[in-house]
């Protein structure tokens, strides 16, 4: 099984900070009324998702937010890197959901807003910033999968495609 490195998950943050970006900006200029009301369906299934206390559906419901956002952002190729980007940082968020749920949440909610209101410097900058608070807690959380006995078992690794790394099972 392959743990990602403190680097691998700056450098996927760092992709994921500017895709989102981009996309929450073209969704704000997009967005219709029948668009925000699916974003805002979305948004309450992560948060029933999240009250549920069940992470596998927590993820999910985060990626489904994130992929009505690209949706709405009407780009095809952004939304197909950013659904790339979203099978890689599963496994991150899978790490950080019960420890910062409910703040990844409401930072949702504020995209909404700002989707809604057609804010797109603010709904850009707000996708921009969440992914650098998720920065600290992932770092947080490799930290936490590595114990030093890593460093003389990462040879014998099992090396998982990259893009798989969604595959990963939960943190012990």
């Amino acid at each position: 099984m392959h743990v990602p490195t403190d680097q691998e998950v700056d450098q996927l943050l760092d992709v994921r900070e500017l895709l989102e970006g981009a996309t929450a900006r073209l969704a704000a200029r997009a967005a219709t009324p029948e668009a925000v009301a699916a974003l805002r369906v979305a948004w309450q299934e992560g948060m029933t998702a999240l009250e549920s206390g069940d992470v596998t559906r927590t993820v999910a419901a985060n990626n489904d937010f994130h992929a009505v956002v690209a949706e709405i952002a009407g780009n095809a190729v952004l939304a197909e890197l950013a659904g790339i980007v979203g099978r890689r940082v599963r496994w991150h968020y899978r790490q950080v959901a019960p420890e910062r749920g409910h703040e990844s949440w409401a930072e949702h909610a504020e995209l909404v807003s700002a989707i809604e209101a057609g804010d797109e410097d603010r709904a850009a900058a707000l996708a921009r910033t969440y992914p650098g608070t998720a920065a600290r807690q992932a770092a947080h959380a490799v930290a936490l999968l590595r114990t030093p006995a890593d460093a003389e078992n990462d040879r014998r690794l099992v090396q998982l495609p990259r893009d798989c790394i969604a595959c990963l099972p939960p943190a012990r």
